[in-house]
């Protein structure tokens, strides 16, 4: 977990929701978002989405969660996965043709963006997260606006 002394701008980020339809990250006044960029073939996300999943459905009331796909935006592919894993509770969101994944300097899949409730990117994780890890649960509730 990599927290930065100062909260970042981030760019405009838009993906596709599940109709389709083209959407802007809009940040929670009341919770962290975090922002998990990921991908059905990425083969250390199909370990962790599990995991997230889980740690959002236990943090619901501090965190919410934005899995942007890096899939082509097709609903089937990513609704299988989450059915194949038991994945609940996460919504099927798509990168527009990878643009999130560029504008936030991303290298590798999986990634993890915390953002503050004034829309602002507080912490990020390179690579795939323990979301049992005692360090990431004490982040959430410190940088959680209640």
């Amino acid at each position: 977990l990599e927290q930065h002394t100062e909260a970042k701008s981030l760019p405009e980020i838009a993906y596709l929701d599940s109709t389709g339809t083209r959407q802007t990250l809009d940040a929670s006044p009341a919770k962290i978002t975090i922002l998990h960029l990921w991908a059905t073939w990425c083969i250390p996300c199909i370990a962790e989405l599990p995991e997230l999943a889980r740690f959002a459905e236990a943090h619901s009331d501090r965190i919410t969660v934005l899995p942007l796909s890096l899939d082509k935006p097709d609903n089937l592919i990513v609704e299988s996965f989450y059915v194949s894993h038991n994945i609940s509770g996460l919504p099927v969101v798509f990168d527009i043709r990878m643009a999130a994944f560029r504008a936030l300097g991303i290298r590798a899949l999986p990634a993890t963006i915390f953002i503050n409730s004034d829309g602002k990117e507080i912490a990020r994780i390179s690579g795939p997260a323990n979301w049992q890890d005692k360090e990431i649960t004490d982040f959430i509730k410190s940088a959680s606006p209640h």
